[in-house]
């Protein structure tokens, strides 16, 4: 089918965009709740820690999947288009940047 892989490239850049935009908002939702946790709940009592614990593992798990969106959208954009000049916009994320 003609254009059906400028299509597939677009729809895969669009999604690695996206995801680094969402991934961008998790980690500082992620920064915020522990700043809150470390000032406002820390040495409170255990269910007020716990119930933090819990929402900072539920955020940390959705910031891990953003990334694996990301990961897999540029991975797939890399097939397309090897030598695009959107890898200067879109780096590959390892372990550690997030």
């Amino acid at each position: 089918m003609p254009g059906l892989v400028d299509k597939e490239r677009r729809l895969r850049l669009a999604q690695a965009e996206d995801a680094l935009v969402e991934l961008r908002r998790t980690i500082r939702t992620v920064t915020a709740l522990r700043k809150h946790h470390r000032t406002q709940t820390a040495g409170t009592g255990v269910a007020a820690n716990t119930r933090m614990h819990a929402l900072i593992s539920r955020h940390e798990t959705k910031q891990d999947r953003v990334a694996d969106r990301y990961r897999a959208a540029r991975a797939a954009s890399l097939l397309l288009d090897p030598n695009g000049s959107w890898q200067t916009r879109l780096a590959d994320l390892g372990e550690d940047d997030c």
